[in-house]
Parts: structure tokens; sequence; C-alpha cells
């Protein structure tokens, strides 16, 4: 997925952490040396640690560097440039660790938590893939961000006192009892799931790459996290209406999802919420639902029809993208916000063509008048389109709008559209583009470096015209 490669990216292009002491900016704290740790100086004097450059497979943190208190693991402090660190002992005295701070260390098989800890951030120990089997979390944390123990999948204990303040476990699902956050499941639990009634929150990742094929959401939920579910298992989901917001890539990537039922009640899908279900075959919309976020259902392949309610005024960018399969999108002759014309999905509420229907074999499109602005990967992979007509009312063709369109032969674009997305046309090796001269179409094309030619005035070509006038 483009993002992960993003991720990827930015860590092999990592700066050393020896070098972090020339990078400073002004408004950072100074970065210090002690031994093999990075780490910097908070306000109140003590000691927070930014990075390890030594090699040793079993650390004992120093309580102090150079006599300043060990209070805090900074974010990222022990990631991926780790992954060989197999035990850590955290002193006494630390009271935070930071989000993502032991991220992909591999081989770390325990780790030992001070009485002193109050906060465990979000994704503390994301990728510990094989390695961690047990964790103690002490009576002093008060505070646990989104699932710490995300991809974990060997651990099998989560140690807590009966009598913990703030937390519990059931059934061995960590949940903070003050707030009815279902904070973390194991992942490598097959078979269903029933969260328990009375849970409010699912938290982000609390799911994410889980083995179960079903779980019963009871009515008590009131916010599904982002990216809960992603990467997991589920067959099918029903959503109760007690969730008004399904939140960013809640489902991605469910590749086993056939169905989702969404109960009255639900009132937005976020972005990326359904991205790459790609067996999903059936998504039912109640009356009342008002919004579906940019890329809500992209790549879900296998998905044919939808039936969009009236209640719908807001669609992001092309919420359809790649679905290949879908040729029907039912909406009412009277729908207030949405209207289909010439298979182009039209949003009424800023004249935006949001995408168009290209699986039933049309290979033209006449963009209907009113339009105003064709919408960012509106005909994103349009197999079999040859040909495209834009009207005159259109101002703006968004990023990568037409891009991977590799049957597209000939565009014709009008004087009146004065911006043109990046990427707009990525892809169309054969293309040739119909425009008038001395318009942001020519400029775009020449600096892309895109066949076109002039459209036709009468009997004379607009080249022609323009040469000739004084």
């Amino acid at each position: 997925m483009k993002r992960l490669m993003l991720v990827w990216l930015m860590i092999m292009c990592m700066v050393p952490l020896d070098g972090w002491a020339e990078e400073n900016s002004p408004d950072q704290n100074p970065v210090m040396i002690c031994g093999d740790y990075v780490y910097t100086l908070m306000e109140d004097g003590t000691a927070e640690v930014r990075g390890y450059n030594g090699t040793e497979r079993d650390l004992i943190i120093p309580d102090t560097f150079d006599g300043h208190l060990v209070t805090r693991i900074g974010e990222e402090a022990f990631d991926v440039r780790h992954v060989r660190i197999r035990s850590v002992v955290v002193p006494e005295g630390v009271v935070s660790i930071g989000a993502r701070a032991f991220e992909t260390c591999d081989d770390l098989v325990e780790i030992q938590l001070p009485d002193t800890l109050i906060e465990i951030g979000d994704q503390a120990f994301r990728h510990c893939w094989c390695s961690l089997k047990s964790i103690t979390i002490p009576d002093s944390v008060t505070v646990i961000g989104s699932n710490p123990f995300v991809e974990c999948y060997k651990l099998t204990e989560i140690c807590i006192s009966p009598n913990h303040p703030r937390f519990s476990l059931i059934d061995g699902a960590l949940f903070d009892k003050e707030e009815q956050r279902l904070i973390y499941y194991p992942a490598a639990r097959t078979g269903h799931y029933r969260i328990p009634e009375g849970t409010r929150i699912i938290d982000g990742y609390a799911f994410f790459r889980s083995c179960l094929g079903s779980v019963t959401i009871p009515d008590s939920v009131e916010t599904i996290g982002e990216y809960s579910f992603a990467y997991s298992d589920l067959a099918d989901v029903v959503i109760p209406g007690s969730v008004a917001e399904i939140s960013e890539g809640a489902f991605e990537l469910n590749r086993s999802l056939k169905t989702a039922v969404l109960e009255n009640g639900v009132r937005v899908i976020d972005d990326f919420a359904f991205y790459s279900c790609s067996d999903l075959t059936e998504i039912i919309m109640p009356e009342g639902m008002e919004a579906i976020g940019s890329y809500a259902f992209f790549a879900c392949v296998q998905l044919a029809r939808i039936s969009i309610p009236d209640s719908v005024a807001d669609l992001g960018d092309n919420p359809f993208t790649s679905c290949f399969a879908l040729n029907q999108v039912d909406l009412s002759p009277e729908h207030p916000f949405l209207v289909i014309m010439n298979h182009c999905l039209i949003s009424r509420k800023d004249d935006r063509l949001v995408c168009f229907l290209c699986t039933d074999g049309a290979d033209s499109c006449i963009i209907p008048e009113g339009v105003r602005t064709i919408g960012e990967r509106a005909f994103l992979v349009c197999r079999g389109l040859k040909s495209v007509t834009i009207p005159d009312d259109v101002e703006r063709i968004g990023d990568d709008a037409f891009a991977l369109c590799y049957e597209l032969e000939r565009i014709t674009i009008p004087a009146s559209v004065s911006e043109i997305g990046s990427d707009a046309f990525a892809g169309c090796e054969g293309m040739t583009v119909v425009l008038y001269p001395n318009t942001c179409a020519e400029q775009y094309c020449r600096e892309q470096g895109i066949p076109y030619e002039y459209a036709e005035y009468g009997s004379l070509s607009e080249k022609e015209m323009y040469s000739e006038m004084p």
C-alpha cells in the first residue's frame, strides 16, 4: 500500500543517531551523549532517552545521565534500528514510555517496567513480532495509548493485578475501566469474540491484524477507532447505530470481509474505512447516513452495487476508486445532494464530478454541463475509456483525475479550465489533448510533454485563427 511504502522510505532515509546533535533546531532541547545513549534535558532538568548507539542485546538503562535523573523514554528511542535488543530493564524513576519507543525490536523477549511508570504511549511495542510473550503493567500506570502491542503475535500474557486502579483483563483483552475502552485483543486468537456489554470505545488498532473470523459489537459501543480492525480476517460485521462514525481505516485491508451492515444511527464513513476490502460484495447503509469519506471503498474490487441514501450530503474524493466491478450506484431521482448523469456521479453541493462509472462498457464520456470540478481520481484506471469531452463550465481538474487510463486516446479541455492537478494524466501514454491556444491546458501539456492539438473553429483551426489575429 502506498502509505506503508512511504513509511519504509522514511525509515530508509533516517539520519543516524550520532548525527542528531548537529541537526537541532533552535526550538528543540539540546541532544546530549552519555556513553552509548542519546538523551535530551527536559525543562525540569531530568533526562529523556532519545536513542541508543550501542550493540548490547541485554540493556539495563541507567537511572541517571551525567547526574540527570532519567524520567522518560522518548518516541522511537529504541525503534527499528535496534532489532537485536533481547531484554530491557527500565529504571525506577521513569514515568513515561513514548509512542513506538520499542517498535520493531524483533528479538525483544523481556522488558521490566518500573513501579514509577505512569504512561505507556501509542503502539509503544509495535512489531515486537514473535519474541515478546509476557509483560507486566505496574499499578502505577494510569495512561495507555492506542494498542501498545500491535503485531505482538506471541504475546499471550499481560500481567495486571486484580486490584489495578485503572486497567483490567477480561478474557485476555486489555480494558481501560474508567473509559470503558477496549485497548488490545490478542491478535493470534481465532473464532468469534463478543465484545463485553458496557464497552464504549474500541480503541485504534485494538484488533489490528486479528485472526478472528467474526466479532459482535454491542450497542454500548460509541466509537470505533482508527485502523481498529485493519488487516484482519473478519468475514462480516454489523455496526450498531450507537456508533455515529466509522473512523479512518477502521476495516482497511480486511480481505475476507464480504458483508458490512451499518445500522440506523451510523452517520459517517470516514476516509479509507473499507480500503481494499477485496472480497466485499455488500455494504448496507442506513437512512440518516450523512457522509462518505475519501477512498472509503478504494479497491473493493468485488463490489458491484451500492445504494446511497438521500441523507448523504458529502462525498470525499472518489470513495469508489478502483472498484472495478461497480456498475450500479442506486440513487433516488429526488436525491437532494447527488445525481448520476452520463455515468458520472456528481455532487450537487459543489458541482463536482466525484467518479465515473466505467464498468458498463462505456468507451466515451461527455461530462454533463454544470460540472465545475473534476475531482481527484474521478477516472482513475477507467478501463476501456477512449475519449472524454469536458464542457465549458469546468474550471478545475483534480490530482490523478485521469491517471492510468491506459486506453484513453483523446480528451477535449476547454479554455475555462484554469487549474490542472498533479499527475492528472499520468500513464495516459497514447492520449492526445484537444485544447485552445494560450490556455492553462496548453501550458500544462507543454510542461508535461503531452501531445496536443488545437480545437477546430468552424473550418478554421484555432491555431490558424489565433495566428491571424492582429
